[in-house]
């Protein structure tokens, strides 16, 4: 299951930096906490790959439709296009999805749910393999 076909997307500008995220010490470390269940070391780095994020909510028993949902909002997470979620690109994530924020930067996250191919516009085609 690949919606977006190659590891290496276009780079996004990150919707909003850790450092203006307004969480607890506490929020941070029960998102990163989320994280390091995740995560494998790649490179010397700690991230989380498609597979093993959708590995893990196969075992939560989502699929079809709400499987393609997750796999595009792991390509929405990965801001900067490498094919891999980060510390700093999950944090952002699920402090958006999750914690008070502002409406344009939860409309900004999901519109890159969205927009599968990163070129600033959401086709016929992006929609209609959502919202079936």
């Amino acid at each position: 299951l690949s919606i977006m076909g190659s590891h290496h997307a276009k780079p996004l500008k990150p919707i909003v930096s850790t450092d203006d995220l307004k969480l607890s010490e506490e929020e941070r470390a029960v998102i990163m906490k989320s994280f390091d269940e995740l995560a494998t070391s790649k490179n010397g780095v700690d991230v989380i790959t498609k597979q093993a994020f959708l590995d893990q909510l196969k075992t939560l028993s989502l699929r079809g439709d709400a499987l393609i949902m997750m796999e595009r909002s792991f390509d929405a997470m990965d801001s900067d296009g490498n094919g891999v979620v980060d510390r700093e690109e999950f944090l952002v994530a699920f402090a958006l999805a999750a914690m008070p924020g502002s409406a344009r930067e939860k409309h900004e996250y999901v519109f890159r749910v969205f927009d599968a191919n990163r070129d600033g516009f959401i086709s016929r085609s992006e929609a209609t393999k959502i919202v079936r």
